[in-house]
């Protein structure tokens, strides 16, 4: 009489037979592994910490807590201070001008293989077609495939990591990406400078006319007064003399801050420093988790398989 299949006949049979089922399928699956390990879409990672070292505007001489309050009024804040945060050093990385840089470029390896990021995404007669169009869709997908960034809440240091197929490519990539980046930095950092600059120039001869002014006031009271010892007047002459006093101190601190950012926009001062120099990974940054995966599914896949076909034989059998 034949047995039914059944669960429990099922459940059984692979516990008598757990070991050679395990086996058998830890060997199939290898071979199939070996033969099919090529067709995952492997990346290769090359990274690199780096930290902005530009003109930082926030910690210039000038205090805009003084009463002088020089530039609360003359400069926005983005003008002030937009070379020191990370934020700004993040946006610049990802600008649509440096990826654009980036993905049109041709890049030769090692082996004579030319790649063109923006022609791996779209084939040439999608890009005959509109290239607009699939330009702007290559630059997000190459930000959202390609290219992560990490940066620290408290830190100017921010993280630049590129994966592509090619070892090499992510290297020539990311050095790319860095380099595009120190252009745009030193750009903004002369146009800067030349704003503030301006505005110097601008306050200096302001506050020069003022001062002028002041000290004529003064020497015209001291010319209508010759006697100070009147309390009114003794205070009135205080008063013009504290003008005159702070006129000249920021008359001093504006040509000062003057000089200093002439020398800053001539100097040669690297805009960005390496935290960590660029490296390259040789190892898959996503083959572990996919090949365990595969694994863990074969083997159940092959278990199940083996045990159920075991049960039918043994019915065709009996």
């Amino acid at each position: 009489m034949k047995k039914p299949i059944t669960i429990n006949t099922f459940i059984n049979d692979m516990k008598r037979n757990s070991f050679p089922i395990s086996v058998f399928a830890i060997l199939t699956t290898s071979y199939i592994a070996f033969f099919l390990i090529f067709l995952f879409d492997y990346k290769y990672s090359s990274s690199a910490s780096i930290v902005s070292t530009g003109i930082d505007y926030n910690s210039s001489s000038v205090n805009t807590s003084s009463p002088l309050n020089l530039f609360s009024a003359g400069l926005s804040g983005d003008e002030m201070n937009i070379f020191t945060s990370n934020e700004i050093l993040d946006e610049i990385v990802q600008s649509n001008q440096v990826i654009t840089s980036i993905i049109t470029k041709e890049y030769t390896l090692n082996n004579g293989k030319k790649i063109i990021m923006l022609e791996s995404f779209y084939d040439k007669e999608e890009l005959e077609d509109d290239y607009s169009y699939y330009l702007n869709k290559s630059i997000k997908r190459f930000k959202g495939d390609n290219l992560s960034i990490t940066s620290g809440l408290r830190s100017t240091l921010i993280t630049l990591n590129v994966e592509t197929h090619y070892p090499e490519l992510s290297l020539l990539i990311l050095n790319d990406l860095i380099n595009n980046t120190k252009k745009q930095l030193v750009q903004l950092r002369n146009k800067n400078g030349e704003k503030k600059t301006n505005y110097l120039k601008k306050r200096i001869e302001e506050v020069k006319i003022d001062l002028s002014n002041s000290r004529d006031k003064e020497v015209k009271f001291l010319q209508d007064n010759k006697d100070l010892s009147t309390p009114s007047i003794k205070r009135r002459h205080d008063e013009l003399m504290l003008d005159v006093s702070i006129l000249a101190n920021t008359y001093s601190v504006l040509t000062a801050e003057f000089e200093l950012n002439k020398s800053k926009i001539l100097s040669n001062k690297e805009v960005i420093e390496f935290a960590n120099q660029p490296i390259i990974s040789t190892i898959p940054t996503n083959s572990m988790g996919k090949f365990i995966m595969f694994l863990i599914f074969i083997n159940i896949c092959f278990a199940v398989f083996t045990v159920f076909a075991r049960e039918v034989l043994n019915q065709i059998r009996n």
